[in-house]
């Protein structure tokens, strides 16, 4: 399954070249004191990219003057890297805003884990939720509860029966699953047989690339850069796909920088401009080099008011220009939006893939290789909202008994051994039940946003957060956002995902005795680390 992760590499020593002076206040930033609790704003609110970053922000256009806004952040169940991210994200949120009430799935009302906290130091909550984290017993939001001392409520928003209900078609899909797969496996091999005997050298080399982006054989910025040299070729304008033409810009600067010399220049001018301007003219610059070291205001910030600097104080860029490519790029970065890149690219590759389809052949197979794809995407349980939507409104395939006969038709006529499902109606039986989990999902949608609504007409905060699922964010964000709400997506950073780890924790929550079991904030039920014993040894074993 596709992940989005633009800029990553790069970002992580970027910081090197950021040049801060003291200035008034900032030894009582550093001195440990707390940072002041300060308004929350759509438009300057970020995550530090070493956490995730914003995917999408909506602003309610009926909201009150005085409205609520929910960070809305996308769990990545029982996955550590996305867990701790997600409880960074909480924690930051928390010191910056003030963050009180965090809303969760797959509990229901109080499910706060701060009871916990008198039962021992810090330092040991720690090492013993820690723990509990890398097992996948904990989530992120319950990791932060108990070890914080800060005065959080987590609240679960979900319906126990719609909850269990969905877990147990997941249990029942992951019984199908290894015969669909295979089955399944089976036809996409053929069908990617004819495809290579069939289509063209250019339009075959575009598909080996795909399938390469999409096993993560090759990066999101090399994949980009693919598309936009095959549209070049294909003579396709990029003004349709501005965000993905200056991503790969952005990437062509990056392999020219040299941060060294960038770290220097930005020296010079800063000497420059002390020389040139007067001090109270660089107090704005030197509140965001402090606010930024606490991470309160983002990089981007300092480098713009830099640059406003230079200009009004007739300073050419070029005169630096190791530090005028540094700042080109960071106007193309500050340009993207990760959400719409990410649909560029689909949009791109699609297109491509119509224009270098020459043949009705060719077309036919491209299809059936999709067609096979997006089957083998929903046993998997790796469908996106965009697949669940495609399948309603009639756009996808899941009657094996009509494409079937042509897979195995071609496979005949081109002499490519075909080994397919002996039983073409057991292989849709199996699709429809993969099915049913989404269904169970989408049905989950409504009392997720009937109960996030509840609690947040009856309580005072004017600043929450939800984690819920990818399935679910988006359709929560337009629901919520119609009632006058502002919603701003958050996306963590996540590791390798592991869809069976996710099922053997919640079957080992299943097997505690019931006095052990609480509803949960990531799970149907939810074990009280301290109610079953020892806890500092491994939880699941």
């Amino acid at each position: 399954m596709r992940t989005r992760k633009p800029f990553r590499g790069l970002m992580a020593f970027l910081g090197t070249c950021m040049i801060i002076w003291p200035v008034a206040g900032q030894a009582e930033a550093e001195s440990g004191l707390p940072v002041p609790v300060r308004e929350f704003s759509l438009s300057d609110f970020f995550v530090p990219q070493e956490f995730g970053h914003v995917a999408t922000v909506y602003e309610a256009p009926n909201a009150p003057a005085l409205g609520k806004t929910l960070v809305l952040i996308q769990d990545a169940h029982v996955n550590y890297e996305a867990q701790k991210h997600i409880a960074d994200i909480l924690n930051n949120l928390a010191e910056q805003y003030g963050l009180r009430l965090i809303l969760v799935e797959g509990g229901e009302g109080d499910v706060s884990l701060s009871y916990m906290r008198g039962r021992g130091a810090t330092s040991v909550r720690k090492q013993v939720a820690e723990q509990y984290l890398r097992s996948g017993i904990l989530s992120g939001a319950e990791y932060l509860d108990i070890i914080s001392d800060r005065p959080l409520v987590l609240w679960g928003v979900d319906d126990w029966d719609l909850y269990g209900k969905n877990f147990k078609i997941l249990l029942e899909v992951e019984q199908l699953r290894t015969a669909a797969e295979r089955e399944l496996g089976v036809l996409k091999q053929a069908v990617d047989a004819m495809q290579r005997r069939s289509f063209s050298p250019a339009l075959a080399s575009l598909i080996d690339q795909a399938d390469a982006f999409d096993r993560e054989h090759v990066t999101f910025d090399d994949y980009a850069a693919f598309l936009a040299d095959e549209a070049r070729k294909a003579k396709l304008s990029m003004d349709r796909f501005s965000y993905v033409r200056d991503f790969v810009d952005a990437q062509t600067i990056e392999a020219t920088l040299d941060l060294d010399l960038v770290a220097v220049e930005q020296q010079e001018l800063l000497a420059e401009l002390q020389r040139r301007a007067p001090p109270e003219a660089l107090t704005k610059l030197g509140s965001i080099a402090s606010a930024l070291r606490s991470q309160a205001a983002t990089r981007e910030a300092f480098y713009a008011e830099l640059n406003r600097l230079m200009t009004l104080h007739g300073l050419a860029r070029s005169r630096w220009s190791h530090l005028d490519a540094y700042l080109s790029y960071l106007e193309l970065q500050a340009s993207l939006d990760p959400e719409e890149l990410w649909t560029q690219v689909e949009f791109l590759e699609r297109e491509l893939r119509r224009s270098l389809a020459a043949t009705s052949d060719e077309r036919e197979l491209l299809e059936l290789g999709d067609t096979v794809e997006f089957n083998l995407r929903l046993v998997r349980l790796e469908w996106t909202p965009k697949d669940y939507e495609t399948f309603l409104a009639g756009r996808a395939d899941l009657e094996a008994l009509e494409w079937l006969p042509k897979i195995a038709a071609r496979a005949e006529r081109l002499g490519i051994a075909f080994g397919g499902p002996a039983d073409p109606s057991a292989l849709e039986t199996k699709l429809a039940h993969a099915l049913r989990f989404y269904e169970a999902a989408r049905e989950r949608d409504a009392a997720l946003f009937q109960r996030t609504m509840a609690k947040l007409s009856v309580s005072g905060d004017r600043l929450a957060a939800l984690v819920v699922g990818g399935f679910h964010a988006s359709r929560l964000a337009e629901m919520l956002v119609g009632e006058g709400v502002h919603v701003v997506v958050v996306t963590p950073q996540v590791g390798d995902e592991d869809q069976g780890r996710y099922v053997e924790v919640m079957k080992y929550l299943q097997s505690l005795p019931t006095s052990s079991l609480k509803i949960p904030a990531n799970g149907m039920r939810q074990t009280d680390p301290g109610a079953t014993g020892d806890i500092s040894e491994d939880p699941t074993r």
